[in-house]
């Protein structure tokens, strides 16, 4: 009956406030999505130069550095990270707000984007590691390939090398690995949400958790499972268009 029912987009009631389900995970999905997409969108930015960089420079001091940063990136827990700049921005210095997407009666973008940029820079750190490290080995790899000894024979420098030929072969992958994330960027935004009592569709999910709102987790645990799968399946086109091979195969 829930599956039926669920099809037709009806997710139930909840068994705290009584209110649809559906209805309140719309309501909650923008700033989800908002923070999802800002920490993906940031983990890739600086994840591509720094990659290269250091790939570009294997065995280097920049190399060590962005390696150190990395493993630190995929050793610390979220929550403790989120901890920390809590403590040290939020109640040390006084910059940034602990908590929160607004201030309350302040309704501007620049206090949405306060609020929001420990929560992006907390989610998009273990990604921004996983990213790092990927694009480092591609460039190494993609920079002993006969085509680079050909660029390097006509007389282009290491940098042009490096954007014109070498970033569009290592993107390939990134690709595929972003749609490989999907479930970990769920569940950390769901750790990011509650730790920052960001009001995305994690917090939501940790209270009714903590509620047995068993209607609200069945449909929280749905929407995840839609968000991974239409993930996957924008990898897959992406992955296709930035590599024509591919479709001319198909």
């Amino acid at each position: 009956m829930w599956i039926k029912e669920a099809v037709t987009g009806n997710l139930g009631y909840s068994l705290v406030n009584h209110q649809p389900v559906m209805d309140q995970i719309l309501d909650r999905l923008p700033a989800t999505a908002g923070l999802m997409g800002a920490a993906l969108a940031l983990a890739v930015l600086l994840a591509i130069p720094l990659g290269l960089l250091a790939g570009a420079n294997r065995g280097r001091w920049i190399d060590k550095l962005v390696n150190l940063v990395a493993y630190v990136g995929i050793s610390v827990p979220l929550f403790w990270l989120a901890i920390l700049l809590i403590y040290y921005f939020s109640i040390h210095l006084h910059w940034l707000p602990s908590m929160g997407m607004r201030t309350i009666g302040v309704h501007s973008a620049l206090d949405v984007l306060k609020h929001g940029i420990m929560p992006c820079v907390v989610l998009a750190f273990s990604f921004l590691a996983i990213y790092v490290r990927y694009i480092r080995s591609s460039t190494i790899g993609q920079l002993r390939e006969d085509y680079v000894q050909i660029q390097y024979a006509y007389g282009s420098t290491k940098r042009i090398v490096l954007v014109r030929h070498v970033l569009k072969h290592v993107l390939l992958p990134i690709i595929t690995l972003l749609g490989m994330s999907m479930g970990e960027l769920v569940a950390g935004a769901i750790v990011t949400e509650t730790v920052f009592s960001w009001p995305g569709i994690g917090s939501l999910g940790m209270t009714a958790v903590r509620g047995m709102d068993y209607p609200v987790i069945m449909g929280i645990t749905l929407f995840s499972s839609m968000m991974l799968i239409l993930g996957n399946l924008a990898a897959d086109l992406l992955y296709g268009a930035a590599d024509p091979r591919i479709n001319s195969k198909r």
